[in-house]
């Protein structure tokens, strides 16, 4: 399973890499919940097992982060309409993967990816596509959002059964700031959005990567985040990074025909 990238640091600069599950947890401070409540979320699958999470975002488009890309770029599948991520719902596989070309795997910039499907999803009360923000849409501070996955847990077991935790934006310059510290320096970029709480204790973290922050703006809906990275899993002090939507609606409708918001 991939996880989301941890951040492991160092007093002088921060090192950027892969960090297997074994060790980490997932959905940090959460609940089990089902998948008709998140209809959108996917399980992304590698040879049948899961590699990491993402969105469904059109009838053949799925929306994930950029390095869950890394290694797997065939015989993938995606599972659709199930709060498990081994078995029920519909397995669809991946026709075309597309990498943002402008990718760091080191900064993380720009840490976004389609994943194009031979067939189309049939949407129904478990399988329907999730609204994203418009082109350079501005999401308000402090906004509650919830964020799902598969990820480890605290007791390091591997749920069957998809989780979700509700997170709260954090003002960005705040969030650059935890980010550089005599611990840590880790450029928190334009194209990247915190979501957490200061105190710690709620979190995404790894085997969640990929995975959709959702939040109701204006009394919708819609889909904020990708999860990326962070500075652990819920550590005080450290929210968790995803990738700005609203800095890639337009790349992404270039590949993808969105349903009318």
């Amino acid at each position: 399973m991939i996880g989301r990238l941890i951040l492991v640091v160092s007093s002088i600069f921060a090192i950027v890499k892969f960090v297997e599950s074994g060790n980490r947890f997932g959905i940090v401070g959460g609940e089990e919940t089902q998948i008709s409540k998140f209809p959108h979320q996917i399980a992304y699958l590698y040879q049948g097992n899961l590699k990491c999470g993402g969105s469904i975002i059109s009838s053949n488009c799925i929306l994930t982060a950029g390095h869950c890309l890394k290694n797997f770029k065939t015989n993938l599948t995606i599972r659709t309409g199930s709060s498990a991520k081994s078995s029920g719902g519909t397995v669809h596989n991946v026709k075309q993967t597309i990498l943002h070309p402008e990718f760091n795997s080191v900064k993380l910039f720009n840490d976004i990816a389609l994943l194009l499907l031979e067939t189309d999803i049939i949407f129904d009360a478990n399988s329907k596509p999730i609204a994203l923000p418009a082109q350079d849409q501005i999401i308000p501070d402090d906004t509650l959002c919830t964020v799902s996955g598969w990820g480890k847990m605290e007791d390091s077991v591997k749920p069957e059964y998809l989780r979700c935790v509700d997170v709260k934006t954090v003002n960005h310059d705040v969030c650059e700031s935890c980010y550089h510290t005599s611990k840590v320096q880790f450029e928190v970029s334009e194209h990247m959005l915190c979501a957490g709480f200061l105190k710690g204790g709620r979190d995404s973290c790894t085997g969640d990567s990929g995975g959709p922050l959702v939040c109701e703006v204006n009394g919708k809906k819609i889909q904020v985040g990708v999860v990326s990275s962070g500075y652990g899993c819920a550590v005080e002090s450290y929210p968790g990074i995803y990738t700005n939507i609203a800095k890639y609606r337009n790349w992404i409708e270039s590949y993808c025909r969105l349903p009318k918001n």
